[in-house]
């Protein structure tokens, strides 16, 4: 048996760095880009590189206090050509309910003044 049950978006706003949809079953999807400059990529890490923390652990909060960490898809997309992968890193189980995870950048090799976003969708139930 299929089930068929419709959401309704029952609210919509923006917060901070967000953009966000609340739903009748108090699901919400929320949007947001945290800009990054001249971030260096120096420190040896297993072979690869990384930078320092990219923020503070409650530099970003969320829109809504979630019922539990939320779904995230981060990706950081480069504005110089530098390209790196984003590596979020655990926080515990109340800060995670409430703010964007801290992250490092991490590269094959070094680089110096490297810019871009972090591009964030997240769904959760608050």
């Amino acid at each position: 048996m299929i089930l068929n049950i419709e959401k309704t978006v029952i609210e919509t706003g923006t917060t901070g760095i967000w953009k966000w949809r609340k739903y009748s079953d108090n699901t919400v999807e929320f949007f947001g880009k945290i800009p990054l400059y001249s971030t260096d990529i120096a420190q040896t890490f297993s072979g690869w590189y990384r930078g320092e923390t990219l923020f503070e652990p409650t530099e970003y909060p969320y829109p809504f206090i979630m019922t539990e960490a939320p779904a995230l898809n981060m990706m950081f997309q480069t504005r110089n050509g530098l390209g790196a992968l984003l590596w979020a890193f655990s926080q515990d189980a109340e800060t995670a309910q409430r703010y964007v995870p801290q992250c490092y950048l991490i590269r094959p090799t070094s680089a110096t003044g490297v810019s871009g976003n972090i591009n964030i969708i997240g769904r959760g139930k608050i």
